[in-house]
């Protein structure tokens, strides 16, 4: 499963800023199906 971020407030700038950074992770319960967005904790 993969998880994207796609915001992140710039504190200089005082800004939002649109990058997307992916993370790997495992699901084994297999809870989350194609194209779910799903949130870090």
């Amino acid at each position: 499963m993969m998880m994207a971020i796609d915001k992140f407030h710039h504190k200089l700038y005082n800004l939002y800023i649109n990058q997307t950074s992916k993370f790997m992770t495992y699901d084994k319960n297999k809870f989350y199906n194609i194209g779910d967005r799903v949130s870090p904790l």
